[in-house]
């Protein structure tokens, strides 16, 4: 057996143990085998899976036009809906049966007390922003700032960085619950990340080459109850030339925040791809930014 062949399957094998342990994790703190297959069934790839094994009589080497007639499929439905769904509220005694048909955004069915059932919905307008508003904070949080403390710390600081985001992120909110102890994750993350975010937002100008949205950023990007998310939030926003925050509904709540932006136009579908490849662009800046800094530190590494 081939020396590569070994690794590959001493790869899988770790691989497949790991899972299993993570998954066995799972289901003694609650989870459920129905809760797996369930996300899987619901997910993009298994929809293409099963088109391509019902319905595909040619090669295999044409998978990618059955996953682009199901994205397409996805990104016909485009219509923009002004304003917010509304939400309304019930005694769960008056209710028998809740029967819901929704064609596109978001609805959601939460217990209240006094023995009451609210429910609320999300227009699919409100999902793209709230998709946009999250894929631009999360470079920051997810690529730009681990590689940023990478520079400065090693791998010590990425993993630190990432104990301090993954802890702001499990109990960083201003509720009843988590104030008192998520108030200090969320200072120690907001210090953290102040530099990133900011780093993350000229990234994302500098991969479309307009510099003159940098003073774009400064005057929108601190309008954010966050003193760093409002930096990359606002630079997307002057790339695709829209308005983020506004009024947004959190765990039932209806929660207002200041706009980034003053072009209030519904997104779309080719606003996200627009998005998606500006991230990438981003992150391939950043990438090369640390390849260069480590070649320069450690001048014997190969090119």
């Amino acid at each position: 057996m081939k020396k590569f062949t070994k690794i590959a399957l001493i790869v899988v094998l770790i691989t497949g143990i790991v899972g299993g342990c993570l998954a066995g994790v799972g289901l003694v703190f609650g989870g459920s085998v129905q809760s797996i297959t369930g996300n899987f069934t619901n997910s993009r790839l298994y929809h293409v899976l099963r088109r391509a094994c019902r319905d595909h009589e040619g090669s295999w080497w044409d998978m990618d036009d059955d996953f682009n007639d199901y994205r397409h499929s996805i990104d016909d439905v485009d219509d923009f809906n002004h304003g917010s769904m509304e939400q309304r509220e019930f005694l769960s005694s008056e209710i028998d049966s809740i029967d819901i048909e929704i064609y596109s955004g978001k609805v959601e069915i939460r217990t209240i007390p006094e023995d009451e059932i609210r429910i609320s919905g999300l227009t699919d307008q409100e999902v793209r922003l709230a998709a946009l508003e999250t894929l631009a904070e999360n470079l920051s949080d997810g690529v730009i700032a681990p590689l940023f403390w990478y520079l400065l710390l090693g791998v010590p600081g990425m993993l630190a960085y990432k104990m301090i985001n993954t802890l702001d992120s499990m109990v960083g909110y201003k509720n009843e619950r988590y104030l008192q102890f998520g108030r200090w994750a969320a200072r120690i993350d907001d210090i953290a990340n102040y530099i990133p975010a900011r780093l993350t937002a000229v990234l994302m100008i500098l991969s479309t080459g307009r510099l003159s949205l940098l003073k774009f950023v400064g005057r929108y990007g601190n309008q954010h109850a966050s003193p760093n998310s409002g930096y990359p939030e606002a630079a997307l926003a002057g790339i695709l030339n829209c308005r983020f925050g506004g009024p947004h509904h959190y765990f039932g709540e209806m929660v207002y925040k200041p706009f980034i932006g003053n072009n209030n136009r519904p997104v779309y579908s080719s606003d996200m791809r627009i998005a998606v490849r500006v991230n990438r662009f981003a992150e391939g800046i950043m990438v090369i930014w640390v390849i260069l800094c480590l070649m320069e530190a450690y001048p014997f590494l190969p090119l």
